[in-house]
């Protein structure tokens, strides 16, 4: 599970730096288009042509079983829903990338209550996971829920957070994404599934680009992009594979310190008591999960 985490932490990092380079750019429907494509490319050469070049054979019926989930089309539909409103945030909040992260970071709370009730309604594979009843998961939650009211608790009178509705939207729409994409991936072949998902997901941004006509013009920032290209290709790989070891209730915690994190580089802003004191509470409820 620890190495796991460590993929999900690098994968955080690349994804800061690619959203940044999206929002500074004119053509932002062809660029995420082309950087989800090629995560896409990066699983199928990393994975799924080795793996089947080794076992000889396809199975469909258990490969594609996904296909026959409603989940799985729900999950899709997150996926967009979330690409679209996680730019549309960072492109408001242009210059206070951490701001965007910080408040998707305090749904962290919400995921161990929410994913023990999910877990009993939706079928997907129970058997990795951190919570074993409800009274923990609603102790678990409360604790979280301390750490992020510690980590806000001098966000609103700064006046720092100027548009709640798109953060408040995100923030859902991203706790059910990571719910049922890190429960789906457990489920069935996660590098399979994340792939057509992650395809869609970048026709859907093709099409849109074609509509609004727009050019492909990185020379400018030709060096940069060329790197986050490559990152992404590798790293959304590692991600998938990482999250398949991790139960649904640690990634969260684990994606959005990383996301934070990522926001403080690229802000180049430093954390106050009050931040270091949250996430001090929040990180201790990790480290009792690994060590459990």
């Amino acid at each position: 599970m620890l190495l796991g985490c460590l993929g999900i932490i690098v994968i955080s990092f690349v994804e800061g730096s690619a959203f940044k380079f999206i929002n500074e750019s004119k053509n932002r429907n062809y660029i995420t288009f082309i950087l989800t494509l090629s995560t896409v490319l990066g699983m199928i050469l990393l994975s799924v042509i080795p793996s089947y070049i080794i076992k000889g054979e396809f199975d469909a019926s258990t490969e594609l079983s996904f296909f026959f989930s409603k989940w799985f089309y729900l999950s899709l539909f997150l996926e967009i829903a979330g690409m679209w409103l996680y730019r549309e945030a960072y492109l408001v909040y242009k210059e206070k990338y951490t701001i965007v992260n910080m408040f998707m970071f305090s749904t962290v709370f919400l995921m161990p209550l929410y994913a023990f009730i999910m877990n009993g309604i939706t079928g997907l594979n129970n058997k990795i996971t951190a919570i074993d009843s409800l009274n923990e998961a609603i102790i678990t939650s409360l604790i979280l829920f301390v750490g992020v009211f510690v980590y806000f608790y001098n966000k609103f009178k700064l006046k720092e957070i100027t548009d709640l509705k798109i953060l408040v939207a995100l923030s859902f729409c991203m706790l059910n994404a990571m719910y049922f994409s890190v429960k789906l991936i457990q489920s069935y072949n996660g590098i399979i599934l994340y792939s057509i998902i992650c395809f869609i997901v970048a026709l859907n941004f093709l099409v849109t680009a074609i509509y609004k006509k727009e050019t492909l013009e990185v020379e400018e920032k030709g060096t940069k992009f060329n790197l986050i290209v490559i990152a992404k290709t590798f790293m959304q790989f590692i991600y998938v594979k990482s999250v398949a070891f991790v139960p649904v209730e640690i990634v969260p915690i684990v994606r959005r310190l990383a996301q934070l994190s990522a926001g403080l580089v690229i802000d180049r802003k430093s954390l106050d008591k009050y931040e270091i004191s949250g996430i001090l509470i929040i990180v201790s409820i990790f480290i009792y999960n690994i060590l459990k």
